[in-house]
């Protein structure tokens, strides 16, 4: 057998092979110290134009206020201001260097996400701002003032160009800076770019806004001269419902060559039941019952508001022999807010309305001052919406202040809008006044609570809600679970229970001063509920589904200064990882809702 003989390496070779691997180790510190002294100098830099863009916020911010009080020549001093530090940003993050430093390990994630809001918010500087000032000097706010109940559309037409291209602009760039995870950046960067992406993401929700409004508003205000019937719904918050409130007042709304009227109006009694008003599909009477399709106050219940005006209209048209191409609704506290711009107004029994008293007149002091009298309840709501409407359609008031009213009232839920008209519902729909429940989420879970009155009281004028979402787990499927939390609770006086009748309800359902609420729970769109719990306790999940979410309803009772905490654990279809929306009944008071970011993220 031969013997093996190990081959021996050349005396030399150990010393080669040493000197690679110190050439190698030296290269690699020496690419080291170059990667850190690169991801300095561009730290160094993003934090230079990070300065540039907070110092353009900043004169952003002062832009948008001078636009809406009409300072043109301030506007366009600011303007400059604006493109010098937008630009000094743009510069400061530009060039090969910066492409390069993008692909860098550790460091590059940061100078992408700088170097991208800084060409945005130029863009948006150079692109869209100019010609939104532009128009502020040729179309003032007073332009759009109604005058004897005409909107000057043809003034709306003039900017529309404008208000369209402005729109591409923030669109695209609220695509691009809302691409980075704040929380993924360095620390001296998340800050300003959480804040920069609120901005760019409220302003592109305004350009839309408001290309839609120059869209719609010649179609529905029957520009063509084709009369345009609409149904105004005057919610009453005090009998909570899934949209805001009970349908409690109707008026019947004429629109013709931009002139808008308001005709008949009628309230519960006038209305009545109304047999086979509506129609439901299966899942909705299995879930909501059958009260919808014939008694307009309980429409609300529907959390979907398109569907729910689509209800109401059904019914109120066929007691009124009306047809309906859309539906408006409003509440007490829009109405509220919409006093503060045109001021006061008086009602026939000598109530003064106020924007510091309207909503409490309306939803809680007509009950107490009209005790068992519901038709002089019905007049008083009835008095207040014609008195409100004839204020804002005469171009009463302070216009800046009508249309803040207005946009705070649709971003709070208190104002919405249907159209029966397909494409300008599509247009409702991409804008915040629709109401309606999402049905293409994509990889967004939505979810939902909502909550109606189930005690026939006007109770909740006391009451205070709050849900908070938090997003606890990411499977490997990519679907999440949530723990969604909601507390209702009850600010009634302990003397609630000795209230009148009218506030309390019959007694039937609930003890004088309580309240009893019904609340649905709803899940992302093919998600399901793990589990529900109040107070701790452990509750059936009962219920059904809507257009593909499953919901979870339950009965609750407060009694007057007492809260109910609702602990819903839900999870999504897998792949729905995005960060949660939650949607809610708008309350009298705000909410205070929020949620978390994806567990996926």
């Amino acid at each position: 057998m031969a013997r093996s003989r190990s081959r021996r390496r050349p005396h030399g070779w150990r010393r080669v092979t040493e000197t690679l691997r110190s050439r190698r180790v030296q290269v690699g510190l020496g690419v080291l110290v170059l990667l850190v002294i690169a991801g300095g100098i561009f730290v160094s830099e993003a934090l230079k134009a990070t300065g540039a863009l907070k110092d353009a916020r900043d004169e952003a911010a002062v832009l948008k206020e001078q636009i809406v009080s009409g300072d043109v020549n301030g506007a366009r001093a600011t303007l400059e201001r604006l493109d010098r530090e937008t630009t000094r940003a743009h510069d400061a993050s530009d060039g090969p260097l910066w492409s390069i430093g993008a692909h860098v390990p550790i460091v590059g994630k940061n100078v992408d996400a700088v170097r991208t809001v800084a060409r945005e918010i130029d863009r948006i500087t150079d692109d869209a701002l100019p010609s939104i000032v532009d128009v502020a000097d040729q179309v003032q706010l007073e332009t759009f003032r109604p005058k004897n109940g005409r909107v000057d559309v043809a003034a709306l037409a003039a900017i529309r160009p404008v208000l369209e291209r402005s729109n591409r602009v923030f669109e695209e760039a609220e695509r691009e800076i809302g691409s980075f995870d704040p929380g993924s950046l360095i620390g001296p960067l998340q800050s300003p770019m959480r804040s920069t992406q609120n901005l760019v993401t409220v302003s592109a929700s305004a350009a839309g806004a408001a290309d839609d409004a120059a869209r719609l508003l010649p179609t529905m205000l029957a520009t063509d001269g084709k009369k345009r019937t609409y149904l105004l719904m005057v919610l009453n918050n005090a009998e909570v419902r899934a949209i805001g409130g009970m349908p409690g007042s109707v008026a019947v709304l004429t629109a013709k060559n931009g002139k808008v009227t308001m005709g008949e109006q009628a309230g519960t009694r006038k209305v009545g039941f109304v047999k086979n008003g509506a129609k439901l599909t299966k899942e909705e009477r299995n879930l909501l019952g059958s009260s919808l399709t014939k008694d307009m106050r309980d429409t609300g219940a529907h959390p979907d508001f398109p569907r729910a005006a689509e209800l109401t209209s059904q019914i109120v048209g066929k007691r009124l022999d009306r047809k309906f191409s859309g539906a408006i609704a409003v509440d007490p506290v829009a109405l509220a807010l919409l006093l503060g711009g045109i001021g006061p107004v008086d009602l026939a029994d000598g109530t003064r309305l106020t924007s510091s008293n309207a909503a409490q007149v309306l939803l809680n002091g007509v009950y107490a001052k009209y005790p068992l009298q519901a038709q002089k309840q019905d007049d008083v709501f009835e008095q207040a919406a014609r008195a409100i409407f004839t204020a804002v359609t005469s171009g009463r008031g302070n216009s800046q202040a009508v249309v803040k009213a207005l946009v705070r009232s649709v971003r709070a839920g208190h104002i919405k809008v249907w159209s029966k008209v397909p494409a300008e519902q599509k247009l409702i729909l991409d804008g915040g006044i629709s109401g309606a429940l999402n049905r293409h989420p994509g990889k967004t879970p939505y979810i939902g609570v909502y909550v109606d009155d189930g005690g026939s009281t006007k109770m909740e004028y006391f009451l205070q809600m709050k849900t908070t979402v938090q997003a606890t787990r990411c499977f490997d499927d990519r679907g999440q679970e949530f723990r969604v939390t909601t507390q209702l609770s009850s600010l009634a006086p302990p003397n609630a229970t000795r209230f009148t009748r009218s506030i309390v309800g019959p007694g039937l359902y609930v003890k004088p001063g309580s309240m009893r609420l019904v609340v649905s729970t709803m899940g992302p769109t093919k998600g399901f509920m793990v589990e529900q719990r109040v107070d701790g306790r452990q509750v059936p999940l009962s219920g059904g589904e809507l257009y593909d979410r499953r919901v979870v309803r339950g009965t609750v009772v407060i009694a007057p200064g007492e809260s109910v905490v609702i602990v819903t654990t839900m999870r999504s279809a897998p792949g729905v990882d995005g960060d949660p929306v939650l949607q809610t009944t708008p309350g009298i008071r705000p909410n205070g809702d929020e949620a978390s970011k994806s567990a996926c993220s």
